[in-house]
């Protein structure tokens, strides 16, 4: 879980501090995002799928105004972490760490409704594929993503919980 550890403690930073530099090397990732105002989108991934893993990065001032502190200079900064299960739809690798909070992959909404308590969000019964969201566990916010059939988790998303970084 050191990899799980060390991104959610990387949050709010930019890939330009020696801290995150350091993560990103060491889990052989070389793309450094760059908002592009053309573009458009405040979101970058930078994805290691054959890991099963993207880690998703959003502009400063998007982040500063969702979660609140940002550390370091750059346009961008590190946001969340998606884990993806071996029922994944984008053909990613599944992750093979441990999951935090006692979560696996292979749950239902009923044993991660065991493990986490009753979601924040849950979406509409008659959605292709449901989501369900945490706001404040420790505070992260944690999402996921089941598989149409509701008996697999998909995708796990860790993020800060709205607020809960220190200004």
């Amino acid at each position: 879980m050191e990899f799980i550890d060390t991104a959610i403690a990387l949050m709010g930073y930019a890939p330009e501090t020696k801290e995150l530099s350091d993560f990103l090397k060491k889990n052989d990732l070389h793309e450094r995002p760059k908002f592009d105002a053309n573009e458009g989108t405040p979101v970058v991934l930078v994805e290691k799928g054959e890991q099963g893993f993207n880690l998703r990065f959003r502009t400063k001032a998007s982040f500063e105004k969702n979660y609140g502190r940002t550390v370091g200079d750059g346009d961008m900064v590190l946001e969340a972490l998606q884990l993806y299960g071996p029922k994944n739809i984008i053909n990613y690798a599944a992750f093979q760490g441990v999951l935090p909070f006692g979560l696996n992959f292979l749950q239902d909404i009923d044993g991660i409704t065991k493990t986490l308590g009753k979601p924040d969000f849950a979406s509409e019964p008659d959605v292709q594929e449901p989501v369900f969201a945490w706001n404040n566990i420790k505070n992260l916010r944690i999402s996921t993503v089941l598989t149409p059939d509701r008996k697999n988790m998909m995708v796990l998303t860790i993020s800060p919980a709205r607020n809960s970084l220190q200004k």
